[in-house]
């Protein structure tokens, strides 16, 4: 199994399984934390590094997870964009 099978079986759960809200929300964390664990591509690039593509957080490209909200980053496929135009997202 990996994990977007894991992540479709938890998302049906949620959607037709007999759970309560407590439970929904644990998988609704779960799915979350399955999801940093695919790589998404680094956008907007400087000398240094480039941007997690979830919080916009910056990050030296010797970094394999985002050091603000752990997302695996993809450096081999970053996105050459200008990082002007990103704006970091409110907790």
């Amino acid at each position: 199994m990996d994990i977007h099978e894991s992540k479709r079986i938890i998302q049906t759960g949620i959607a037709w399984a007999n759970w309560d809200d407590k439970q929904k929300e644990a998988m609704r964390l779960a799915l979350v934390s399955l999801d940093k664990q695919l790589p998404k591509k680094v956008v907007g690039t400087d000398k240094e590094g480039g941007f997690c593509p979830q919080c916009q957080a910056h990050n030296i490209n010797l970094f394999r997870y985002c050091n603000e909200c752990g997302q695996l980053l993809d450096w081999q496929y970053r996105t050459l964009l200008p990082h002007r135009g990103l704006q970091r997202q409110q907790r």
